[in-house]
């Protein structure tokens, strides 16, 4: 007889999920994938990559049949690919009896709503808040707060997809009406609408991942972003060094979180503003950073959040040398995200070979290509692109980044002219999917 197969299943291996399976294999692991919906949503289809996985299981609705499933594998681990695979991956990592954060707070991971009342909970700084499917109820709590801006957004949802920033009654009615009784890009549909007070101060990115309890960064970002017609559009994303008086304020505080929220094993992704007052979470997620971040951090820094999950899962005792002795980061690093300035059908990218001349440039993630059908840039799903920037002088980075956006206001789109009669191209294709 044979050694029997060491498995692990991966919950919707998509986006930056793609990658768990690949590296698994390299450790002598083989994969069975879950797929937690019958049919894979659009915006993620392209990314899953069958050919990793001995078998693709379609979840049918019922926890003990996908068990009986899976019996014959006998897995080792249950890891969720990306934000749509977190329930699914809790509740059968639990039933099996393998590592797992548990079902208790599995919601409380997923709704942005139930995540702050965890933290107010348990003491940890959080957004004042409110939700409901009644747009004059809404109107009642901004008026009685007298919070000004607010934030409305969907209860579940990823990518800055429907966050408007509102500052009047007409805005508000606006984004309530963007948003409720839509289907969101998770597929999941908008029931309710969830007002926050407006956040003022830097926000970040906080990568981590956790291993029995025990919690270590894997990398921080900083935002920059736009705000377009009350809309944030993020623009740029710049790779810090671990240490500085405001990385460890954010690691200390974003433990603080992963507490609260009972995450004892795997990845989480945190977006965090650092206000007046200190760091309070925007919004976090209990699976990998999305997009092309934990290949970027892989060269950046010599490791990344992929291979410190499958530590945490698999090998403690490196999870715990890492934790021990930190990591550096060896180049600077900024992902550039494309704006696009409108709808239209893109003929062709005129001034990209010009940017792939630009020193500090490295690599594009997700780039349109002629014959696309664009949208203005809304959220990270309408970005045309990213524009990977690596350099061991920071400045050089910010100085291409400056030429990049120099580029876009001077004809780095060329657009098809609109067709006379027809209104625009708007089903000729969806958005490529980017999950930062």
């Amino acid at each position: 007889m044979g050694t029997r197969k060491k498995i692990v299943v991966i919950v919707d291996a998509y986006s930056s999920g793609n990658l768990l399976a690949p590296a698994l294999k390299e450790r002598g692991y083989c994969c069975v994938h879950v797929q937690s919906t019958k049919e894979i949503l659009p915006i993620y289809a392209a990314s899953f990559k069958e050919r990793d996985f001995i078998k693709n299981i379609k979840f049918q609705g019922s926890l003990r049949e996908l068990i009986g499933n899976l019996s014959a594998f006998e897995p080792l681990r249950v890891i969720a690919g990306i934000e749509s695979g977190v329930l699914l991956a809790d509740a059968l990592s639990e039933a099996l009896e393998l590592q797992t954060n548990g079902t208790q707070l599995s919601e409380a991971r997923r709704n942005k709503f139930k995540m702050h009342e965890v933290l107010e909970e348990n003491g940890v700084a959080f957004i004042p808040q409110f939700k409901s499917k009644n747009l004059y109820e809404i109107f009642k709590w901004v008026s009685d707060t007298k919070f000004s801006p607010v934030v409305l957004k969907p209860l579940h949802s990823a990518g800055t997809d429907c966050v408007f920033i509102c500052s009047t009654p007409y805005e508000i009615e606006k984004a309530f009406e963007n948003i409720i009784g839509k289907t969101n890009k998770l597929g999941l549909k908008n029931s309710e609408v969830l007002v926050q007070t407006y956040l003022k101060g830097t926000e970040y990115i906080v990568d981590t991942v956790s291993c029995d309890g025990h919690h270590m960064v894997s990398d921080i970002w900083q935002y920059k972003k736009q705000v377009l017609d009350g809309v944030p559009i993020y623009d740029a994303e710049e790779l810090l060094p671990f240490h500085g008086d405001i990385q460890a304020q954010l690691a200390s505080y974003i433990f603080q979180v992963l507490d609260a929220l009972n995450i004892k094993y795997g990845p989480a992704h945190h977006e965090v503003m650092m206000t007046e007052e200190g760091p309070v979470l925007i919004e976090m997620g209990a699976r990998l950073a999305g997009g092309g971040l934990p290949s970027v951090c892989k060269i950046l820094i010599g490791h990344n959040q992929v291979e410190l999950t499958l530590d945490a899962y698999l090998n403690r005792e490196r999870f715990m040398f890492y934790l021990e002795n930190g990591l550096q980061i060896k180049k600077h690093g900024v992902n550039v995200i494309l704006i696009s300035p409108q709808d239209g059908k893109l003929r062709s990218l005129p001034l990209v070979e010009q940017v792939k001349k630009l020193p500090s440039y490295y690599a594009t993630e997700r780039m349109v290509t002629p014959d696309t059908q664009l949208y203005r840039t809304k959220d990270l799903f309408t970005a045309p692109g990213v524009i990977i920037l690596m350099h061991r002088d920071r400045e050089a980075l910010w100085r291409d980044y400056e030429k990049i956006r120099e580029f876009e206001n001077d004809g780095f789109y060329d657009f098809y002219p609109p067709l006379r009669g027809h209104d625009g191209y708007k089903t000729v294709s969806e958005p490529a999917e980017l999950n930062l």
